[in-house]
């Protein structure tokens, strides 16, 4: 029988913390195959998930195109997890996936990434 013991640390009723092993395509790349440069502009690489809450309002957020072309970086669009295909739960057909950056900006089920003039005006993203 297992026993739970008490522990400081985050509230765990509203979500958790793990780490996964992600596979997919470098964000970089694909920004690269489609004519984008190091350091071209200011602009940032917008994305939105294909889900909206209840009024409507899709789940944005947005890094620096600088971040994203950056040779060091790891951004990557993930489409597997563990080795797996990327389960619905953790944004199945594909997940942005931003080590060092926080969550929400990990974008799940992405269904739009586009380079803007301005960066996400989702409300998450502020």
């Amino acid at each position: 029988m297992s026993q739970l013991k008490e522990v400081r640390g985050l509230e765990w009723s509203t979500g958790a913390i793990s780490t996964a092993r992600w596979a997919g395509a470098r964000l970089r790349d694909v920004l690269a195959k489609a004519g984008h440069q190091l350091c071209e502009t200011e602009a940032p690489v917008c994305f939105e998930e294909l889900d909206s809450d209840p009024t409507g309002t899709v789940f944005g957020a947005s890094i620096p195109l600088a971040r994203a072309m950056d040779p060091e970086a790891e951004d990557l669009l993930a489409c597997e997890m563990h080795g797996q295909p990327l389960p619905c739960d953790h944004g199945f057909p594909v997940r942005v996936v931003v080590p060092g950056e926080v969550g929400a900006r990990h974008v799940r089920w992405l269904g739009k990434l586009s380079v803007e003039p301005e960066e996400s005006d989702s409300h998450w993203q502020r």
